[in-house]
């Protein structure tokens, strides 16, 4: 019978730290910090938080964005954590959230707020394109909602969140030609939320700026059944 060395170590393939004896790898493998890491690559957080933390460093000299350079990062677990939050929030736009709040020169630790989010939700409905705002709204409801009357037959409850939220633009709501549908279901307080969600005066505004572009949707969607 051969002789076991004594001098035989064990590694871990992840972090390549050494054991002597297996069992002390085998515990060290199921907490391993590095190995929970690698293993998050394939999931939707993972991916997610790779991408921010890459796209955090747009007009650097980094060179190397690779996940294995990623997990080794100092800023691993606050963009996992950011990921997380976007995806608990169903975020409109991870990267643009990430953006808004590097230009207001939000804290990292106050970027999974919801207050900052809910902030960045109103800024962002009314600086997004109304092309682009109408069609993402209109694939929200043809994908989470029934189609055929959306305005005349969602309830105004669940309508209000999405308005609120910012699944449903405000723009659809404006330029749609029966959206009106849906004020008739509604109770005085709901009305007054409504006004209170897409402010007039704000909106009025944005309305003349956008005329031509508005004017060529409000014909388009005319055509269109939500």
């Amino acid at each position: 019978m051969p002789k076991i060395s004594k001098t035989l170590k064990f590694k871990c393939e992840y972090c390549s730290r050494t054991f002597q004896q297996f069992l002390k790898l085998s515990e060290h493998t199921n907490n391993c910090e590095f190995g929970k890491r690698i293993n998050m690559q394939n999931t939707s957080e993972g991916r997610l938080a790779h991408k921010l933390w890459s796209l955090s460093f747009k007009n650097t000299s980094r060179k190397k964005y690779d996940y294995n350079v990623f997990i080794a990062h100092r800023d691993f677990k606050f963009f996992i954590n950011l990921a997380t939050f976007c995806y608990k929030v169903n975020a409109l736009n991870s990267e643009k959230y990430m953006d808004w709040c590097i230009k207001e020169k939000i804290k990292l630790k106050l970027w999974t707020s919801e207050f900052n989010y809910e902030k960045f939700v109103k800024h962002y409905l009314t600086h997004e394109d109304p092309i682009d705002a109408v069609l993402r709204s209109i694939e929200f409801i043809r994908n989470d909602c029934v189609i055929g009357n959306y305005f005349g037959g969602v309830h105004p409850g669940t309508f209000l969140s999405n308005i609120d939220t910012g699944r449903v633009s405000p723009w659809l709501y404006l330029l749609y030609p029966k959206s009106n549908d849906i004020l008739y279901r509604m109770n005085e307080d709901q009305k007054n939320y409504l006004n209170k969600i897409i402010d007039h005066s704000i909106w009025s505004m944005l309305q003349r700026r956008h005329k031509t572009v508005c004017d060529e949707i409000k014909k388009t969607l005319k055509k269109e059944i939500i």
